[in-house]
Formats: C-alpha cells, sequence, structure tokens
C-alpha cells in the first residue's frame, strides 16, 4: 500500500492537472472576440479595470449593447 500511495498517487495528479489544462484550454476562445478585449484593454486605463461576463440564459430584450 505504501508502494502504490508513493509512486501512483503523482502520476494521479499529472492525469488530473492534464485533463483540467486541456479542458480550460478548450474554453478559452468561447464568447469575446479577442479583437474586441484588446480594444477595450487599450482604453483602459490604470486604476480602473474592466469585466468580460458570457450568459447563455440572458433574455435578449433586458440586455442592453453598448
Amino acid at each position: 500500500m505504501l508502494f502504490g500511495l508513493i509512486h501512483f498517487i503523482p502520476l494521479l495528479g499529472l492525469v488530473a492537472g492534464a485533463a483540467i489544462g486541456a479542458h480550460s484550454g478548450s474554453m478559452i476562445h468561447i464568447g469575446i472576440d479577442e479583437y474586441f478585449i484588446e480594444s477595450i484593454r487599450s482604453k483602459v486605463t490604470e486604476g480602473t479595470s474592466a469585466l468580460f461576463l458570457t450568459n447563455i440564459d440572458a433574455v435578449e430584450d433586458k440586455v442592453v449593447k453598448l
């Protein structure tokens, strides 16, 4: 049992880390266009911030498009 804990737990962590990394990497280009993010980034001044949100279940007549 000690052999298994010493040798297989790091392998399990490696597999879990790879799976989480692959999942988050596949989600990176969903939702907000890169050009839009770069245009907002150039407009945000020091000491301020911008927040980007995506929502699948938004009611379209309740959302204001700027």
